[in-house]
């Protein structure tokens, strides 16, 4: 699973259930598929879970990344069929696709959104901003939309994708040929991810990259 937290909040987790589960004393059901997302809040003091849940639909479900600013908790991962995130329904397109969703602070959902296409989208990872912007990166397949944004097959790659607090998609870019592995955010909320190629060459913002790892400081 992936860990963010704060000392002053607790420490939250995610990851995927298969089966059922317990967390602590919580139990944890499963809707029917392989696996479902997990979601968890810790005491930062004693470990003591303060509460957690299961999440998701009949297909194989994936918690990927979670953090936190303030009382909003953000959690993305990837969906395999239709998914139901407390009252709030996703739709699936095919195979995997990508959601983020945000919760309270009592692990109420306050929004969830999906996005893909017809070929495997993953989300890797996710961060958020002390605006509470998110924002995730992760691959995508084939031709995908996020929000209003259509992705090509023919920059099938990485992607970066912002949502403001309110769940409202403001940008996703491709990096053609290159697969992300890791995003920052720095103290002006610029966006750094890496990762490595997923090809001989790749070319970014107009810059070409032949090899090995890559560090892509993302334009607004």
């Amino acid at each position: 699973g992936s860990p963010n937290g704060t000392s002053g909040i607790g420490v939250f987790v995610t990851g995927f259930l298969a089966g059922t589960g317990t967390a602590g004393s919580i139990n944890l059901s499963n809707n029917g598929g392989g696996q479902d997302v997990f979601l968890a809040h810790l005491n930062g003091s004693n470990g003591n879970f303060i509460w957690a849940k299961s999440f998701g639909g009949a297909g194989a479900d994936q918690g990927r990344g979670v953090a936190v600013n303030g009382s909003r908790v953000y959690v993305g991962g990837v969906i395999k069929n239709s998914a139901t995130f407390g009252s709030i329904s996703l739709s699936h397109q095919a195979d995997y696709d990508v959601f983020i969703a945000q919760l309270d602070i009592n692990g109420n959902f306050l929004w969830a959104k999906s996005a893909g296409g017809t070929t495997s989208d993953f989300l890797l990872d996710l961060k958020v901003d002390a605006s509470g912007n998110v924002f995730a990166t992760g691959y995508f397949g084939g031709a995908a939309t996020f929000g209003s944004t259509n992705l090509l097959a023919s920059q099938a790659g990485a992607f970066i994708t912002k949502l403001d607090a309110g769940g409202n998609f403001i940008y996703t870019k491709a990096g053609p040929n290159l697969k992300a592995d890791d995003i920052a955010i720095d103290s002006s909320s610029r966006v750094h991810i890496t990762g490595g190629l997923n090809g001989a060459s790749a070319t970014v913002d107009g810059i070409a990259l032949t090899t090995g790892a890559f560090i892509w400081k993302v334009k607004d």
